[in-house]
C-alpha cells in the first residue's frame, strides 16, 4: 500500500501533463494486481499441478472469526484517520515540492553554450540609454560563448540565465549581458542581447527580440528543450 502511495506522489511530481499521470497510474494499477492475477491463474492449474497445490492449500482460505461491533467501530476510526493522515502527508509534500519548483530549486543553476560562426551583418545596437550607436554593425555570435547562469528571477514561471564575465565567471558590472529566457509571444526559449535589436525603426517593437530561439516548446526546464534552435543572421 505505501509502496504504491510513494510510486503515486513521485509520478505526480514528476508528469507534464495530466494523460502522463493516467497512463502512468494505470501502469501502477497494473503492476500492483499482477501478483493476484498469477495467484488466481495458479490456482486454475494454468502453472501446473505443483503451483495448483501451493495456492489452493489451507492457510489460503482461512476465514478469521468476525470482530465484535466496538472494535470494528474503533478500527473504522483508526482507518479513518489514517487515510486522513496519508492524505495530508501528501499534500504537503505537493505543497513543498511546489514552492520549490516556483522558486526554480530544481532547474540547472548555470549552462555553457557555443553559439558557432556565424555573423549577422546588419546588427542594431543600442546603448543604454536606447540611442542607437552604430547600425549594421557586425555581430560575431561566437562573442556570447561562454557560462550563463541563473540569476534567481524568474520569467513565465520559468528561470533566466545571465551571461557571465568571461574571466572571472562572475556576473558583469557594468556591461550589459545577453540572456536565455523563456517567451511566451515566441512560444520558446530564446537567447537575446537586451541592446540589439532587428531594427532602428520607432515604431517597431518586440516583446523578445531574439537573436537565437529554440522550437515551439512549453518545457519548464531549458535543458529538456528538444529541437534544432533558429538563428537570426538577417532577413
Amino acid at each position: 500500500g505505501y509502496f504504491f502511495l510513494i510510486n503515486m506522489f513521485l509520478v505526480v511530481v514528476q508528469a507534464n501533463s495530466v494523460l502522463d499521470i493516467f497512463y502512468d497510474v494505470i501502469a501502477l494499477q497494473f503492476l500492483q494486481q499482477l501478483d493476484d492475477i498469477c495467484f488466481t491463474l495458479a490456482k486454475m492449474d494454468v502453472f501446473g499441478k505443483r503451483m495448483k497445490r501451493a495456492t489452493t492449500r489451507k492457510c489460503f482460505s482461512v476465514e478469521y472469526a468476525k470482530l465484535p461491533f466496538a472494535r470494528r467501530k474503533k478500527l473504522s476510526v483508526f482507518v479513518k484517520a489514517l487515510y486522513l493522515i496519508n492524505l495530508g502527508i501528501l499534500l504537503v509534500g505537493m505543497g513543498i515540492i511546489n514552492v520549490k519548483q516556483d522558486r526554480g530549486d530544481f532547474n540547472c543553476g548555470s549552462i555553457s553554450i557555443h553559439l558557432g560562426d556565424h555573423i549577422w551583418e546588419e546588427a542594431v545596437v543600442y546603448n543604454n540609454n536606447s540611442t542607437i550607436v552604430r547600425e549594421r554593425m557586425n555581430l560575431v555570435f561566437s562573442y556570447f560563448n561562454g557560462e550563463y547562469a541563473k540569476n534567481g528571477t524568474t520569467k513565465d514561471g520559468r528561470p533566466i540565465y545571465i551571461e557571465m564575465n568571461k574571466y572571472s565567471s562572475e556576473p558583469y558590472e557594468q556591461k550589459v549581458p545577453a540572456r536565455i529566457q523563456y517567451c511566451v509571444s515566441e512560444k520558446a526559449w530564446v537567447f537575446m542581447h537586451p541592446n540589439i535589436r532587428k531594427s532602428s525603426l520607432n515604431d517597431y517593437n518586440e516583446e523578445c527580440p531574439w537573436l537565437l530561439k529554440s522550437s515551439e516548446t512549453t518545457e519548464f526546464n531549458l535543458l529538456e528543450v528538444g529541437g534544432d534552435w533558429k538563428i537570426w543572421i538577417g532577413t
